[in-house]
């Protein structure tokens, strides 16, 4: 729950700064941050 909270209150202020394209370019950069993570834990097998 306190996750949750904090994930609304940075979207808030994210979207608050920068709009929608600031809401989006952080999605976008949390999705690849996943996905090159992903790719690194499966290169160390």
């Amino acid at each position: 729950m306190l996750f949750a909270n904090v994930i609304n209150k940075s979207y808030e202020y994210v979207y608050s700064q920068y709009g929608w394209f600031g809401v989006m370019f952080a999605l976008m950069g949390l999705a690849f941050g996943i996905m090159a993570s992903y790719t690194i834990w499966d290169r160390r097998r």
